[in-house]
């Protein structure tokens, strides 16, 4: 089956020429689930914060895709991260916010 994928922000890192948001076609077996995408296009599912699946949020990541599904699918924020991390340096939080605290 072919899928439609759109990716956001940085994992796009993996596609060099790919512009955040363009369509990409991608051919996966017809009982292909959510994570079976993510490896194809070798992202880690735990970078992923958001995916959609025809213009819908998805909760359950082991769904099943059809052909000629879109997708997209946005990466967790650096930001998001580092304040989940137990510590981190001054320049961590400058960049994180911006600015200094």
């Amino acid at each position: 089956m072919r899928v439609q994928v759109r990716l956001y922000a940085a994992l796009v890192a993996a596609w060099p020429g790919v512009r955040a948001g363009e369509p990409i076609d991608v051919e996966l077996r017809d009982e292909a689930r959510l994570p079976d995408l993510l490896r194809r296009l070798r992202i880690e599912p735990r970078a992923v914060h958001l995916a959609i699946l025809n213009g819908r949020p998805v909760h359950d990541r082991a769904c099943r895709l059809s052909d000629g599904a879109a997708s997209a699918s946005s990466p967790r924020s650096a930001a998001a991260e580092r304040s989940a991390a137990p510590c981190g340096t001054m320049e961590d939080r400058q960049d994180a916010s911006g600015g200094p605290e």
